[in-house]
């Protein structure tokens, strides 16, 4: 797959040194897989959510981290839209 916006992953990394290991782990394995539909992200990344047919919410870093990510399955094409820290998330998420 390949990954879109991925100056926001790095970015992210130089804010939080903590999340630069598993980030790179998250970028390897995105990158290295050649997923057809959402079950298939599961199949990699147990702890994801699918929350549309293309909207998956990945928890990153042992729960650490949540990254949001738009994937178009027939493109081969996961784009980061953004990534928070858990408590950052859950803050975001209560204002919804």
């Amino acid at each position: 797959m390949k990954i879109l916006g991925k100056w926001k992953l790095y970015d992210f990394g130089a804010e939080y040194p903590n999340a630069v290991i598993p980030l790179n782990r998250w970028i390897a394995s995105v990158e290295e897989a050649n997923w057809k539909k959402a079950a298939d992200v599961q199949s990699t990344w147990q702890h994801s959510r699918i929350l549309s047919k293309n909207e998956i919410l990945f928890n990153i870093g042992g729960n650490n981290f949540r990254l949001f990510a738009l994937v178009v399955f027939e493109e081969g094409k996961v784009t980061v839209d953004w990534i928070k820290t858990h408590k950052d998330y859950d803050k975001w998420n209560k204002k919804r």
